[in-house]
């Protein structure tokens, strides 16, 4: 008797579909998922940045303001 192959003339099976599905996750998904996130972390730390810069700004015009102040007296 010789030895047939996973499936004869027909589909794969249900453990050839399982293996199938996993390499397209691995393949596709996960990188797909760390593009994403990634992507949403750079936009949301430069959101963080904007605010920051603002403050430094003020903080600066404040303190020329200061200085104005004592060059006057």
């Amino acid at each position: 008797m010789t030895a047939l192959p996973a499936f004869v003339d027909g589909l794969p099976g249900g453990m050839e579909l399982a293996i199938a599905l996993v390499v397209f996750l691995v393949l596709m998904v996960v990188p797909f998922a760390l593009l994403v996130a990634g992507g949403w972390y750079l936009l949301t730390r430069t959101s963080n940045d904007d605010e920051r810069i603002a403050d430094l700004e003020a903080e600066v015009a404040e303190l020329k303001q200061r200085l104005d102040e004592e060059d006057d007296r």
